[in-house]
């Protein structure tokens, strides 16, 4: 029996080359309200302890089954995390998590018309290897995608 590859079978995008999704530019800073933008109906966020004198943001949904952490003033964010659990087999979950990822990707990243091509082609390549980070810097950003197996999470983050 084939079993499903339930890692990527929620993202709507059919992957393609890392490579190819690399070609767009797009370098804006980003602000707390762009970052939080349509994650804000899945997740209550509040504000948090400070990171290194850094104001920090962080949030849950209700299942505590996706969490984002943002830290900088509202005005110009320094990093942004987001962690959503791996299929877990309910398809409302499983969905509103690969929502989340695409809408987070696409927040940190205005402009880049292929971010959402590269976390689907990122996920692909998980599923396989799943001790790989996959990284891409466009202009000052850097976007990370890990899969942390052991905990059964994704891992996306971007520094500024």
């Amino acid at each position: 029996m084939k079993r499903r590859n339930h890692l990527v079978s929620n993202f709507p995008v059919r992957p393609s080359r890392l490579r190819t999704a690399l070609q767009d530019e797009g370098s804006v800073p980003i602000d707390y309200d762009r970052m939080v933008r349509h994650l804000s109906r899945f997740i209550v966020m509040h504000r948090s302890t400070d990171v290194d004198g850094e104001p920090r943001y962080a949030g849950e949904t209700d299942d505590k089954l996706a969490f984002v952490e943002i830290i900088g003033n509202r005005e110009r964010i320094s990093m942004a995390t987001l962690l959503i659990s791996t299929p877990v087999g309910d398809a409302h979950i499983d969905g509103r998590n690969a929502a989340m990822a695409i809408r987070f990707i696409k927040n940190a990243n205005p402009g880049w018309r292929r971010a959402e091509a590269w976390m689907a082609a990122a996920f692909l390549q998980l599923a396989r290897s799943p001790h790989r980070v996959f990284t891409v810097t466009k202009g000052y950003r850097q976007t990370r995608i890990a899969w942390l197996q052991e905990v059964g999470m994704i891992y996306i983050t971007v520094e500024y």
